[in-house]
């Protein structure tokens, strides 16, 4: 009887193989995370799972946070409306006015937007809280 057959029917070399497989496998895993993570194909970055909790944002009850989103977020609306509605996604057009645009006035028509969206939102939650079904109850009630 050969060595190597000798320690195939080993318990303790089976259970040893064993263990080198699955540590073997989890250091396969391992590389192949890292390797996602530093360099991903289009096809995983495009699906990725993410989260606004990814972003390197202050809490949002923090005073940085509500100052930073008074100040940027009617600004990005703003330039967004302005490239999209007003120039019609040219953006030689745009750049060419940049001197005679200033922040405030940008951030005033991003303000206007955000309002006329947020109003909007009102007004159908009101319009829909109105026309909603009874409730069941009363549905019981008419029924009988």
């Amino acid at each position: 009887m050969s060595t190597g057959n000798q320690f195939q029917k080993d318990a303790y070399f089976v259970q040893a193989g064993e263990a080198l497989a699955e540590q073997k496998k989890k250091e396969r895993e391992r590389l192949e995370r890292k390797r996602k993570k530093e360099n991903p194909t289009a096809h995983e970055y495009l699906f990725e799972k993410r989260s606004v909790s990814d972003l390197p944002l202050p809490a949002a009850d923090s005073d940085v946070a509500i100052g930073l989103y008074i100040l940027f977020v009617p600004y990005i609306t703003g330039l967004l409306f302005l490239y999209f509605h007003l120039f019609g996604m040219d953006f030689g057009r745009m750049y060419a006015l940049r001197e005679q645009h200033s922040f405030i006035l940008i951030w005033l028509i991003g303000y206007e937007v955000v309002a006329g969206l947020a109003l909007a939102w009102i007004f159908k939650s009101i319009l829909f809280s109105l026309f909603r079904s009874q409730p069941e109850v009363q549905k019981n009630r008419h029924g009988h």
